[in-house]
């Protein structure tokens, strides 16, 4: 990851900057990754991504599912596109879409960011409503997501990444959290996220309920 043909470019604190700036685990920050910086992530085995930044304030990305490739009919991909501003020197907005396709239809998840403080200390609220493309019978969610990190240094960071989401015809509340937190590693051209996701359909009083690593 970084800048192609060049060196890995710094952040404000001079150590090289997060080559995944733009996303906490998963959730988008309002920060772009920079005019021709890119990078390919894998999470877990499962989720490929390559993105670029087409400018300053301009981010695209494309990825797939990789074990759905080996299912006929099954395959799923997806593309985003992100468009960052700056509103002061600490305040940075972005809003943009993130569509995924399946061989029955697919979704699309416009979404609204917010980011305070800087690359290496900084807090994101997120709102979006995902919908189906072509099946009227489907409802839309409500995502609502707060995330922050907190960089250490040139080495390592904390962070979390908290989503509630809202689903209608879902019975009783009609809404679940998925909190998590980890930490970030970085080296001179990567970084490494190892966390824990908690999936919770009973806003905290269900114990039974899953951890992610």
């Amino acid at each position: 990851a970084g800048s192609l043909g060049g060196p890995a470019p710094l952040d404000s604190q001079w150590w090289e900057q997060d080559p995944n700036r733009g996303r906490y685990f998963y959730a988008p920050s309002a920060y772009s990754l920079g005019h021709l910086n890119g990078y390919v992530s894998q999470k877990e085995i499962a989720f490929t991504t390559v993105a670029i930044g087409l400018s300053d304030y301009f981010d695209i990305s494309a990825g797939t599912v990789i074990p759905t490739l080996f299912i006929e009919g099954g395959a799923i991909g997806f593309v985003a596109a992100k468009a960052s501003v700056p509103i002061s020197e600490h305040v940075h907005a972005a809003v943009g879409g993130q569509v995924f396709g399946f061989e029955e239809g697919g979704m699309v998840l416009p979404f609204g960011s917010l980011t305070f403080g800087e690359p290496s200390k900084n807090l994101t609220i997120s709102g979006g409503v995902l919908q189906p493309l072509m099946d009227d019978s489907a409802f839309n969610i409500g995502l609502l997501n707060i995330a922050g990190v907190y960089r250490f240094g040139p080495q390592l960071a904390v962070m979390s990444e908290n989503w509630v989401l809202f689903v209608p015809d879902m019975n009783n509340a009609g809404f679940f959290v998925a909190p998590s937190g980890g930490v970030r590693l970085y080296g001179k051209r990567f970084a490494v996220d190892l966390a824990a996701v908690v999936i919770d359909t009973n806003f905290g009083n269900d114990w039974g309920s899953p951890i992610i690593p």
